[in-house]
């Protein structure tokens, strides 16, 4: 209650107090391997399909093979964000046809 802790502590007591959170599934260790995959190979080296770059939903599935963990594609991007990758959506781009001029 706001104004117990006002009345014991004063202004002090007014702040809000650190909340830690959940802590991640992954240890540091883990997570350095994933960074270390994500950054150094493709999916396709690693048997994860045809793709040469990797998605949210492909590091989620890396993930859950390797370590047990289930993350969802929001999940992912907030793990990349913490460790200072940055996840950009793929855009897709259609090939000009050939023999067709602008």
């Amino acid at each position: 209650n706001i104004n117990r802790a006002y009345k014991k502590q004063g202004l002090a007591g007014m702040y809000d107090k650190v909340i830690p959170g959940r802590p991640p599934r992954l240890n540091e260790e883990q997570l350095a391997d994933v960074r270390r995959i994500v950054l150094e190979s493709n999916p396709q080296e690693l048997g994860l399909g045809k793709k040469d770059h990797w998605t949210a939903s492909l590091i989620a599935s890396y993930v859950k093979d390797n370590y047990g963990y289930s993350y969802s594609v929001r999940g992912i991007t907030r793990m990349l964000e913490q460790m200072g990758i940055v996840y950009i959506r793929p855009h897709y781009v259609l090939a000009a046809s050939v023999g067709m001029e602008a």
